[in-house]
């Protein structure tokens, strides 16, 4: 063995000793000094002070200078635990990572947290989502801000990857806010927090055709485009819809159930997919798998009647030249928002300064911020978003209290996903057996 192998083999040996004397998070003693490692376990300067540094690193402190600071930290929590004060070393900021896409929403709510609050927050942009991966196994972050679910993001574990909220949850008046403000892994443990919800809702173009009066559901869907087609057949689609999961979804389907027994409701699959399939064969509505083609281009180009969309889509300036309704559901279903979400890393140590963060984003200051940034609905039942429309927030509130997370959130991973929406396609554009399709989609989930 060389000699830089047996140096870090010595490292690594001492590392392991050191470690068994500490516990995270109940860390009640002071790291020793690089003399009293040199003493202990007879070993050189650079060694000792090598360990020393990783042992730092590992419980997310950096060790400074001993002339540049004297800070005495205070990190005793309101879960009781008491972590040691020393002013050679100096915690590390509590970390947000967001996408770079939303920086624009973020960047304000982290500078004016940190106007206000002791200890301040750190933004950090990541362009790709496979950053995520390495940030979570590398415990470098505190606190992540999703674009989408976990699982559908492709995080392997989806939300059981991150820290349970329970516990610091606690006294939170969770009664304030929408049920869908809290998100809960398939053993029912709150992991992630919504910091905004966005509905889907249809959108017509009230220059072609207008909302109906009555509620729309999904069996009443056909007639309504059938006619609209007719008074003006110069349009490509009376409609388009995003996602087969989505539509099936509004009728009432479960896919995680789906996951369990393919066969339990097999008649309504079939049924559903039989209206899907006369809206695609009478040229009503596109496949799913044409939208890249037929998508929102033909609906902003007018080529399209009706456009199934996320609120957050639909730019401010243009909401007068729309009529928005909630999707068709039918009797009995509720409606599914989506969001954001914020979780907090399994390795953070700053949770209790990442959960700090979270109540100012839910707070109405935080949500009225935020939300001026953002196309979006608050969490909060009573809180209008300044700029929003009145007639759009008294029309979509009562949806909101309602709406649901569905269980197949925690089930759909991107593969899935892609599996189950292409499957669906071939039934509607070429037919075959419905059962082996859903037994082949149970198959896979297993």
């Amino acid at each position: 063995m060389c000699a830089a192998e047996k140096d870090s083999s010595r490292i690594n040996e001492i590392f392991s000793c050191l470690l068994e004397e500490y516990d995270l998070p109940k860390l009640t003693k002071k790291f020793p000094s690089v003399r009293e490692i040199r003493t202990a376990f007879r070993c050189g300067q650079n060694t000792a002070t090598t360990v020393l540094n990783m042992l730092a690193e590992h419980f997310h402190f950096k060790r400074i200078p001993r002339s540049k600071s004297r800070l005495s930290l205070d990190v005793s929590g309101t879960l009781g635990i008491s972590v040691w004060n020393d002013f050679l070393y100096q915690k590390r900021e509590c970390t947000l990572v967001v996408p770079q896409t939303s920086a624009f929403c973020w960047q304000p709510m982290v500078d004016e947290y940190n106007k206000h609050h002791r200890f301040r927050l750190k933004l950090q942009l990541i362009c790709h989502l496979e950053e995520y991966f390495d940030i979570i196994s590398g415990g470098s972050a505190d606190l992540l801000l999703l674009p989408n679910h976990p699982v559908l993001t492709g995080i392997p574990g989806g939300l059981s990857r991150f820290m349970e909220l329970d516990a610091l949850i606690g006294n939170f008046p969770i009664s304030n806010f929408y049920n869908s403000t809290f998100l809960r892994d398939a053993d029912g443990r709150c992991r992630g927090i919504a910091p905004a919800l966005v509905p889907k809702l249809l959108i017509a173009h009230n220059e072609i055709s207008g909302m109906p009066e009555e509620a729309l559901t999904v069996s009443t869907l056909p007639s309504l485009l059938q006619n609209i087609k007719q008074r003006n057949p110069e349009l490509d689609y009376s409609a388009i819809f995003d996602s087969y999961i989505n539509f099936f979804g509004n009728c009432g389907l479960d896919i995680a159930a789906l996951a369990q027994d393919c066969r339990s409701e097999l008649d309504k699959w079939k049924y559903y997919i039989d209206i899907f399939k006369t809206l695609y064969n009478g040229k009503l509505v596109p496949a799913i798998s044409e939208l890249l083609d037929f998508g929102y281009p033909h609906f902003f180009n007018h080529k399209t009647a009706m456009m199934e969309s996320f609120y957050s889509k639909i730019p401010r300036s243009s909401e007068q030249h729309y009529s928005l309704r909630p999707c068709p559901v039918e009797t009995g279903v509720a409606h599914s928002v989506i969001s954001e979400i914020l979780v907090i890393c399994p390795g953070s140590i700053r949770y209790e300064q990442a959960w700090e963060f979270i109540k100012y984003t839910l707070s109405p200051p935080g949500q009225q911020l935020l939300l001026s940034r953002m196309n979006a609905f608050s969490v909060l039942p009573n809180l209008k978003p300044i700029g929003m429309p009145q007639a759009i927030f008294d029309m979509i509130s009562p949806l909101l209290a309602h709406a649901v997370r569905r269980p197949c959130d925690n089930l759909l991973t991107p593969e899935l996903f892609r599996f189950f929406e292409s499957g669906i396609d071939r039934l509607i554009k070429y037919g075959g057996d419905v059962e082996s399709f859903l037994y082949d989609f149970k198959q896979q989930c297993n």
